[in-house]
C-alpha cells in the first residue's frame, strides 16, 4: 500500500537518524534522512516526498523555519514534529503557525512511531484521492456544462428556425389573401408561384451558419443558377479565398425561389451574376432594363414586377435578419438588382 510513498526524517543528531533507519527497515515506504534543514531542502528539490518528520532544535535553520518553507513550496506534504518535552513551547508556536498533522514526543517507541507514520501516509493518500475526485468532477462538470450549452444552442436554433418557418408561411401564403378578383387577375403570375416558393424555402429552414470559403460559395451558386437558368451570364473575376459565415443551403433555396419568382423578367431581359470581393463577399443578380420595361408597360399603376420586388423584399429582409445576411433589391437605372453580402469569419 505504501510502496510508492516516501518519508523524509530531519534531525541533527545522527544517532536518532540511525535508530530510525534501523527501526523502519521493514517498512514498505521509502525513507530519506537529512542531518540539517538545509540538507532537507536539497532532498525536497530532488526527491518526491509525501511526509516530513523533523526535530525542532537544529543549527542554522530550526524546525519551524523548515516547516514554513515546506508549507510554501511543498504544500501537499504532511508535516510531523519529533521533539522532546523541553521543546513543547516551540512545538505550540509551530502548531499556531504551520499546519502540523501530529507531533511525537521523545522518547518514542518504533511501534508507536510506525502507527503515526501510517496514519500520516493514509491522510496524504486520502487527500490525493480527494484531489483526483475533485479534478474528475470538475472535468465532468465542464463536460456537462458543454452539453447543456449545446442543448441550449440547439433549442435556441430550433426556436429561431420555427420563427423563420412562420415568417415564410405568413409572407408567402399571405400574399393576395385579401385581393379582389381584379387584383387576383393582375397578380396571377405571383399567386401561381406561391406554393413552389414555400416548398423551396420550408425544406431548408434553419438559421445555423458555418464558415465557408468564398470560392466554394461561388462554385455552388454558379452550378445552381446554371442548372435552373442556363442562359445566365457569370462574371469571371479571379476567385478570392475569403472565409465567410453563411447558411449555404438556405442561400441556395432563396436564390432558387428568386429565379422562380422573376423567371419571366430574367427570360426577357437576361440574368447576369456578379461575385464581388470588396470589404465583404457579395453576390449580385442583375436583370438589365427589367424594371424600366415594367414601368413603361404600366406607368400609372403598380406593375407585377414592382409587386414581386416589394413582396420578396419584405420576405427576405425578415429572413435575413435572423440569418445575418445583408440583402438589397433595387431599381438601379432601370435595372433590377438583387444583392447579398455576408459577414467575414
Amino acid at each position: 500500500m505504501y510502496e510508492n510513498y516516501s518519508i523524509l526524517f530531519v534531525d541533527d543528531e545522527i544517532h536518532i537518524l540511525n535508530s530510525l533507519r534501523r527501526g523502519l527497515l521493514e517498512e514498505k515506504f521509502t525513507c530519506h534522512f537529512a542531518e540539517s534543514a538545509m540538507k532537507a531542502i536539497d532532498v525536497l528539490e530532488t526527491e518526491t516526498i509525501h511526509v516530513i518528520v523533523t526535530d525542532m532544535r537544529m543549527p542554522e535553520m530550526n524546525g519551524l523555519e523548515l516547516l514554513k518553507h515546506v508549507q510554501v513550496y511543498h504544500p501537499t506534504i504532511i508535516k510531523l514534529v519529533l521533539s522532546g518535552y523541553a521543546q513543547l513551547p516551540q512545538i505550540l508556536t509551530t502548531i499556531n503557525q504551520v499546519d502540523i498533522f501530529n507531533f511525537i514526543l521523545k522518547p518514542w517507541s518504533i511501534e508507536e512511531l510506525a502507527v503515526i507514520l501510517h496514519r500520516a501516509l493514509d491522510h496524504y493518500i486520502l487527500q490525493e484521492e480527494n484531489a483526483s475526485y475533485k479534478a474528475l468532477l470538475e472535468t465532468k462538470n465542464q463536460a456537462y456544462q458543454s452539453i447543456l450549452k449545446r442543448i441550449d444552442d440547439v433549442v435556441d436554433q430550433a426556436k429561431k428556425s420555427a420563427e423563420l418557418l412562420r415568417i415564410c408561411g405568413n409572407e408567402i401564403i399571405g400574399f393576395g389573401k385579401n385581393f379582389c378578383q381584379d387584383e387576383q387577375s393582375m397578380y396571377h403570375e405571383i399567386l401561381t408561384k406561391q406554393q413552389d416558393m414555400y416548398n423551396l424555402l420550408s425544406k431548408t429552414v434553419t438559421i445555423e451558419r458555418k464558415a465557408c470559403e468564398s470560392d466554394h460559395i461561388q462554385q455552388q451558386i454558379t452550378q445552381l443558377i446554371s442548372k435552373q437558368f442556363p442562359e445566365a451570364v457569370f462574371d469571371t473575376r479571379p476567385e478570392v479565398e475569403d472565409s465567410v459565415f453563411v447558411n449555404l443551403q438556405m442561400l441556395e433555396a432563396i436564390i432558387s425561389s428568386i429565379i422562380v419568382l422573376f423567371h419571366e423578367e430574367f427570360t426577357q431581359h437576361g440574368l447576369y451574376v456578379n461575385f464581388g470581393y470588396g470589404n465583404r463577399f457579395i453576390i449580385s443578380l442583375i436583370s438589365p432594363n427589367a424594371a424600366k420595361a415594367a414601368a413603361e408597360e404600366a406607368s400609372d399603376t403598380t406593375t407585377c414586377t414592382d409587386a414581386k420586388r416589394v413582396w420578396i423584399k419584405n420576405l427576405l429582409e425578415k429572413i435575413f435578419d435572423l440569418c445575418k445576411i445583408t440583402f438589397q433589391i433595387i431599381n438601379k437605372d432601370g435595372n433590377l438588382v438583387i444583392g447579398f453580402s455576408f459577414e467575414e469569419q
